[in-house]
């Protein structure tokens, strides 16, 4: 495998960590954010509006692809996930908290369909299933990191950070999804 195709997978891999592990992240902090906002009515929202904008973006992400192109469509999600991160952080109440979770669910709904769309623009048929079983590791990493990394910043931190932590990722990656 050849350097460029391995920087364009390390970049889809990760990103596909990071909304994967904002997916399950919550699970944890969510009761602490809740009563801190002062929105318990509104607790479940915050995971729906993400999953709901994520799931329905999704596959409209991947047919808009084919028009605009993959690298421009990616990196779009990046921002607007990178914005929802940003303003999830600074939430003042929790319908601001819903709001912003579903601004970020879109933006995850644009990167989640690309690590396999990129996938197969890169590697015969024969190779994909071992890049699939990579794109599923990254799933299971962030079922075992994301609660604990969830605790430890409400724990020594706050929980802003499980938002802000997004934006320090992607702060120094060049993302190169599409040569």
């Amino acid at each position: 495998m050849n350097k460029s195709r391995i920087l364009v997978m390390c970049s889809i891999v990760l990103a596909m960590l990071i909304a994967s592990i904002d997916t399950t992240i919550m699970n944890t902090t969510m009761p602490i954010i809740a009563e801190e906002l002062g929105g318990t009515e509104l607790y479940a929202w915050s995971f729906a509006a993400y999953m709901i904008a994520s799931t329905i973006l999704s596959p409209i992400a991947g047919r808009l692809s084919d028009l605009f192109g993959r690298k421009k469509l990616f990196a779009f999600g990046i921002i607007v996930f990178l914005i929802g991160s940003l303003l999830c952080g600074i939430a003042a109440t929790m319908p601001q908290l819903v709001i912003f979770r579903a601004l970020q669910g879109m933006g995850a709904g644009f990167m989640m369909p690309f690590p396999a769309i990129i996938a197969g623009d890169l590697f015969s048929i024969e190779k994909r299933g071992k890049i699939q079983a990579l794109f599923t590791g990254m799933w299971a990493l962030s079922a075992v990191l994301a609660p604990t990394l969830g605790s430890l910043f409400v724990e020594f931190l706050s929980w802003r950070w499980i938002f802000y932590i997004n934006l320090l990722n992607f702060r120094t990656k060049k993302i190169s999804a599409n040569r």
